[in-house]
């Protein structure tokens, strides 16, 4: 791919330029939320590769659907981007597991390549959302985070862009909804949850080139 970007499962985007630039919240192996959650369908071969091949991976908070510990394994030679969280409790340990974290100014462009930049925003709530500016053309990953504050300084970069992307969770999913009992019974979601039946769980492949 020459410049564009394909999304995958939770909130998985992989942003290319010429090659895999950057992967965001990889969740590629294994469950989340100690077995109540699992991914829904297999990631892809070559955007698996892809992923693999990115040198930037950007986390936007720490639940284990988005900061996969064994996902993460398979990322060691990977620099780390993160928001400028209070605490620095993630950079941290990230840190002490020898990953190489760079924290991102919030509010600040950072190019990653030739023709991408980015901008990471951290909230009192300790998630993130980041803008991609591709070429000049703007995709805005909110993920699952909430506005809280940042709505209008979003609005207005928006409105600078001729074409963007709204990413943003959709599903009415939510970690925790599948309770297993301690022998390894599955006894169902807590509670019920009738929008899952419409929406599922977020788990499509899709790509943009131009």
């Amino acid at each position: 791919m020459d410049l564009g970007f394909a999304t995958i499962g939770n909130a998985t985007l992989v942003c290319y330029d010429c090659r895999p630039v950057l992967v965001t919240d990889p969740w590629i192996v294994g469950p989340a939320y100690f077995g109540s959650w699992g991914l829904s369908h297999e990631v892809p071969d070559e955007i698996l590769d892809d992923i693999k091949r990115s040198q930037y991976v950007w986390i936007s908070h720490g639940h284990p659907d988005h900061l996969s510990p064994r996902s993460l394994d398979l990322l060691q030679d990977k620099q780390i981007l993160l928001a400028d969280h209070v605490g620095g409790r993630i950079r941290d340990g990230l840190k002490d597991r020898g990953f190489d974290v760079i924290v991102l100014n919030d509010r600040e462009w950072y190019p990653i390549s030739d023709r991408i930049r980015i901008l990471s925003i951290a909230d009192y709530n300790q998630d993130s959302i980041l803008l991609v500016d591709m070429g000049g053309r703007l995709i805005v990953n909110l993920n699952d985070a909430n506005n809280f504050g940042w709505g209008p300084f979003v609005k207005r970069i928006i409105r600078k862009y001729k074409i963007s992307f709204h990413l943003q969770l959709v599903s009415a999913e939510a970690d925790m909804i599948n309770i297993w009992s301690e022998d390894g019974t599955f006894v169902g979601p807590n509670p019920p949850n009738p929008l899952a039946e419409v929406y599922g769980p977020v788990a499509a492949h899709h790509t943009r080139e131009w």
